[in-house]
Parts: structure tokens; sequence; C-alpha cells
């Protein structure tokens, strides 16, 4: 069975312009939907455009050189499928939706593009007229959904999802919430200091004897820091307080090093105070 919605945008005078789309016209479908790739005044012009459709999807247009009809079975799966274009279906034209149309049609959605740029939507009673004031943004209502099901809206999906989907997804979202507050900013910032390294050594290369010999200590450093950095536990706002630092890591440690007396290369202690130093002297411009 069909979930059966109009698809809407106001008008200067209030009233709605739209069409009717016969499937999948529950919030997470159509709502996500329209939210993701239709909210853009011109977009819902040339979406309304095509009149009444069977399907939306992400895109208005198919491929001209593959094969796109109203057969199920010859479908561009991303592309819209609509009565006129898709299958020569007639007097199925845009047109202005009055509250008493929208509430006498077996529509169960009402989808509606305001004159703010704004998506809100309502479900239809067969008992009462709908008014502008029942319609909530469509972005509250899938946060409101999702987090009814205990999870984030998984991105780019559209649809409905059973119970046992639902546990899936919470049981990974935990697990890759746990993992992006383990690796995200610590992850970056050792492979940001990885390349520099890398970077620093391949300029190394390019250069005299004597001029790596003068620079020794600096390489003996800039190995040690990097060695610190991906093998030393560093809390999260360190981490991401150098990676946003806007600085070469490496050199700017060293010349912060240069400040300071008796620093000792190898000694985790002078590491710490180093980093946190740095951290604390570049707090504003982070």
């Amino acid at each position: 069975m069909s979930t059966r919605s109009f698809i809407c945008k106001e008008q200067t005078d209030g009233s709605y312009y739209g069409i009717y789309c016969h499937s999948d016209g529950y919030l997470t479908y159509n709502g996500a939907m329209l939210l993701d790739h239709y909210s853009d005044a011109q977009k819902v012009d040339e979406l309304l455009s095509f009149g009444d459709m069977s399907i939306l999807r992400e895109k208005i247009h198919p491929d001209p050189t593959k094969e796109h009809s109203f057969d199920y079975d010859k479908q561009q799966r991303d592309v819209c499928v609509f009565y006129g274009r898709d299958r020569g279906e007639k007097e199925t034209s845009a047109r202005i939706l009055t509250p008493e149309m929208i509430k006498d049609s077996w529509c169960e959605y009402l989808y509606v593009f305001g004159k703010d740029g704004v998506w809100r939507y309502c479900e239809i009673s067969s008992e009462v007229e709908p008014k502008s004031e029942d319609l909530i943004s469509v972005q509250s209502g899938l946060n409101h959904e999702y987090k009814q099901m205990g999870i984030r809206r998984p991105k780019n999906f559209y649809g409905y999802l059973c119970d046992s989907e639902i546990a899936e997804i919470r049981i990974m979202q935990e697990v890759f919430d746990e993992y992006d507050y383990d690796l995200s900013a610590h992850e970056n910032l050792i492979q940001k200091v990885k390349s520099e390294l890398e970077e620093f050594k391949d300029d190394m290369l390019a250069k005299s004897p004597t001029e790596i010999y003068n620079e020794a200590s600096k390489i003996r450093f800039y190995e040690y820091m990097a060695d610190y950095i991906e093998l030393e536990e560093i809390d999260e706002d360190k981490s991401e307080a150098l990676c946003k630092s806007g600085k070469h890591i490496l050199g700017a440690l060293w010349d912060k090093m240069l400040d300071m007396d008796g620093f000792n290369i190898g000694n985790v202690e002078d590491a710490d105070m180093l980093i946190d130093t740095f951290v604390s002297d570049n707090a504003e411009q982070m």
C-alpha cells in the first residue's frame, strides 16, 4: 500500500501550488528527500513543473544515454518517475490545492516549501482542513523521529527502518562514536605530523652533508616529537588544538623549544611541558 502525499510551494498570497506523489510520502522518505535534494526555490519550481509523480527521487532528469520509463524494471533508480513525462498521462500539471481538496484527498502527508525557503509538513486528516499553523519544519520532524528511535539519521538514507535495522544502526553508531572519539583528532594529528616529518626528511636529502650535519639536532628533535605524539597519550583537546594551530606543527614546536631553558630531548616530562606551553600560548589563535 502506498503512502500518498502532496508536495507544494507556498505562493505570495499564502496558497499552495503543488503536485500529487503516489509513493513513500512518509517523513523519513519524502521529507528527507525534499530536505536534502530540493531545498532551493528554483529546484522546487523545476520539480513541480513536471506535475504529478509516482515516486520522488534524488534527480529530476534521467541520464539521456540510458533508458528511463514508468516501468519498474526500466527506471533509473535515482531519478523521479512522473505520470506525464514517463507514462504519457494527461492533466497531471501542478495546481493550486485548497485546504478542502487536501482534506478530502486520500493523501496522508502534506509538504510545503515556504516563502522563507523552509520545508514544512503535516499529516493530513480527513476530519480537519490543514492550516498553516499545523505545519512543522521537516528538519525538526526528522530530528524528533530519529530521536524516538534512539539513533541519528543515517546519512543519505530515505526509507523505513524496522526494529532490527534500528538496533543494528544504534550499535554501529555507538561503536563509531567511540572510534571517532578515540581516533578522530589524534589520528589526524599523527597523520599530519608524519607528513611533516617526511617532508622535512625529503628536504634534508636535497642538502649538502654539511647542511645536514648542522641540522642534526633539529632532525633528532623532529623524529622524537613525531614518535612522542604517536606513541604517548595526548588527550583529545590537545590533539585537536595542535591540529587546528594552522602551523607546521613540528617546526612550531621546535621554535617554542628554543625559547625554553634546559629542554631535554627524550624527556617525556619536557615533551609534555612543551606541548602544554605551545597549546596554552596559541589558544586564542586556534
